[in-house]
Parts: C-alpha cells; sequence; structure tokens
C-alpha cells in the first residue's frame, strides 16, 4: 500500500491477506495500529471471512468501537430462520470460492469466533452453533478436514466464553407421555454423560408418536433425532 504509485507490487486497497496478518499480529501481542485502521477504511473491499478476522484483530486491541461496527457490517448478510432457530450468513455472489476466503463454513466459522469474543451470548450465535451442527456431513465433518478444523475451534471459543461448558441440569425424555430416561448433565460429566436413547423392535408400535424433553436447571439443550417410521414433537 506504500509502495510508490508506479511499482508492480503497489495494491489499491487492503485485501484479505492483510486482514489474516493484523488478526495473527494481534494474537501474538504485536498489534500494528496503523496497519489496522488502514484496513479497517477499507473494510468494504474485503470478504466477509475476513471482515471477520479484522473484527478479531480490533477485540484484541480493545478497539470496541471500530469492532462493533464491523459485526454491523457483517450482519448484513445474516439470515436468520426463526422456524428451525438457526442463523447463517448469506454469503455475496462476489465471493469466490477457489479462494481460501472464499471458504462458507470457515467464514461462518470465523464469525462465529468473533461473536464468542464480542457477543458470547447473544441469540444469533447460539442460532449460527445450531445451523454448524445441523450442517455436518454425515454428522461428523463439514467440507474438508481444514474448515472442520476451524469450526470446531470455534466451538470451543463458543462454550467457553458463553459458560456452556459449565451445565447444571436434568433432562428428562417422555415417549407419548411416558418417561423412558433420565440423565444428569453437568460440567464434570458434559463429555461422558450417556447422551443416547435407542428404541427399537416391539419399544416403537404403528402410527404417530410423540417425543417430548424436558429440562430443569441451566444450560442449553442440543438434540438430534434420527427416526424411522413414526414423527417426533419437540417440547
Amino acid at each position: 500500500l506504500n509502495l510508490p504509485e508506479k511499482d508492480p507490487h503497489r495494491k489499491v486497497h487492503a485485501d484479505e491477506l492483510d486482514a489474516f496478518v493484523a488478526m495473527v499480529l494481534a494474537d501474538a501481542k504485536a498489534d500494528d495500529r496503523a496497519m489496522r485502521d488502514r484496513i479497517y477504511a477499507d473494510r468494504n473491499e474485503l470478504a466477509v471471512y475476513a471482515k471477520a478476522m479484522l473484527g478479531l484483530a480490533l477485540h484484541r486491541a480493545r478497539d470496541t468501537e471500530k469492532r462493533d461496527m464491523v459485526i454491523r457490517n457483517i450482519d448484513q448478510f445474516l439470515v436468520e430462520d426463526n422456524e428451525n432457530q438457526t442463523a447463517y450468513l448469506k454469503l455475496p455472489d462476489n465471493n469466490w470460492w477457489w479462494y481460501w476466503y472464499g471458504s462458507e463454513y470457515e467464514a461462518q466459522a470465523y464469525y462465529l469466533k468473533l461473536l464468542a469474543a464480542a457477543q458470547p451470548k447473544s441469540e444469533k450465535a447460539s442460532r449460527l452453533v445450531k445451523y454448524l451442527l445441523n450442517n455436518r456431513r454425515n454428522a461428523t465433518y463439514w467440507n474438508s478436514t481444514r474448515d472442520t478444523a476451524i469450526v470446531i475451534e470455534a466451538f470451543a471459543d463458543y462454550i467457553a466464553a458463553s459458560g456452556e461448558d459449565r451445565p447444571d441440569m436434568e433432562v428428562e425424555i417422555l415417549v407419548d407421555g411416558k418417561s423412558v430416561k433420565k440423565v444428569k448433565i453437568s460440567g464434570d460429566n458434559l463429555f461422558t454423560f450417556d447422551n443416547k436413547l435407542v428404541l427399537a423392535g416391539d419399544a416403537v408400535t404403528t402410527g404417530a408418536h410423540t417425543v417430548e424433553l424436558k429440562k430443569t436447571g441451566t444450560g442449553p439443550l442440543y438434540w438430534n433425532a434420527y427416526l424411522t417410521n413414526f414423527t417426533q414433537e419437540d417440547h
């Protein structure tokens, strides 16, 4: 950017790589304010992915006013689905998927990392988590090892910042009004509690059935259902 005007390596505006470098420098506590301010001035030229990286750099530099502006800039692409209680970024048409900063799920993940840092208890953050969970392939990964790693890292940031790693609740599962299982979930057994209910054979009769989850205590409840030959309702 500061090269002579006729230099072939001179850039007209800050780009995605500059935003990535600014985030890394902020992580390393080697923030360059002049560089960060120039990238912020050129933020409309950045892909959504890089905007989120810039937002993280601004957060770590404690420049909350500019960070919040970047979040508002990104929120222009936010779509919320009230029926499914999810949220996702609808990336613009000029989002070039073949570049590193064009990855859909990595962009969603860096936006979640930014929300985890700045707005961890916001509804849009929890809805984005649900959207990402719902869009796994074979319930285990996203598109690649790289975007899967970044999404999981974003989940870890969100869980720690939102307090979801410290639940204290009891969950009861009822099928057709009959209690079939109860489980207690806390920070001590968050990754080891018995989190599965299997109904098979004579336990599943023909016709419609109702599956109900009742929760007491604190902490969010996420669940997945794999159903065959009957319908389900979540209360």
